[in-house]
């Protein structure tokens, strides 16, 4: 099985120089619409920007879902071994950890930003009805990762244990399908509707949120 590769251990969306390429490669520079209907272009896809950083851990989910996958296939075919359990405890901590610090970014950040930014009153409308069904998808995630991640975290301490087949494929389902709605209505609306000094603000949650979750998982001095 191939490598993890993963980003930085704070657990924070920022700064993945092959994601920001791909997604500039994928949509070229952003752009959105202030309130009296005017186009401008914003910063081209810069580190800083969290609407790009989102999507850029995105694409980490994807590899990450690819690799349980495997790691799945590898234990039904060889049992546990090393690489197996090295693969398995990466993804406990990615998905244990740094997935609810996306999710909580997009139900506490950028989902009301976006929501207070819409003008028309349709589509905050149409928004609203979105908002709801993603955090509904969030909340089934988390109850899917419950489960997945007890046989996943003995695998991790190289236990012999064997992951659902079943359950493994609906998460990696439901984990795709929720990324291609969000994708599709969600960062279609935050790159139309958010101003620079919007992004400015989410930038600054995002961050505030990671290093109060570094701070908690820090061990105090000893004395």
């Amino acid at each position: 099985m191939a490598p993890l590769g993963f980003g930085p251990a704070t657990g924070g969306a920022f700064f993945f120089p092959q994601a920001r390429a791909a997604q500039r490669r994928r949509h070229g520079n952003v752009k959105s619409e202030d309130y009296g209907g005017r186009v401008h272009p914003d910063t081209p896809a810069a580190p800083e920007d969290p609407v790009e950083s989102m999507l850029g851990f995105h694409r980490r989910i994807e590899r990450n879902l690819a690799i349980l996958g495997r790691v799945a296939g590898h234990v039904e075919a060889h049992g546990v071994d090393a690489e197996a359990s090295a693969e398995a405890a990466a993804l406990v901590h990615f998905f244990g950890e740094l997935l609810p610090l996306h999710h909580a970014d997009e139900e506490h950040d950028l989902v009301p930003l976006v929501q207070g930014r819409i003008a028309l009153a349709a589509e905050r409308e149409g928004f609203l009805e979105t908002r709801r069904r993603l955090e509904a998808d969030h909340r089934e995630l988390r109850e899917t990762w419950k489960r997945l991640r007890t046989p996943l975290n003995a695998i991790g301490e190289g236990m012999s244990r064997r992951l659902p087949a079943g359950l493994v494929q609906y998460f990696r389902a439901l984990q795709a399908l929720h990324i291609s709605s969000e994708e599709g209505v969600l960062h279609r609306a935050a790159r139309r509707w958010l101003r620079p000094a919007d992004r400015m603000a989410l930038a600054r949650r995002m961050a505030e949120r990671r290093a109060r979750r570094h701070a908690s998982v820090t061990p105090l001095p000893r004395n």
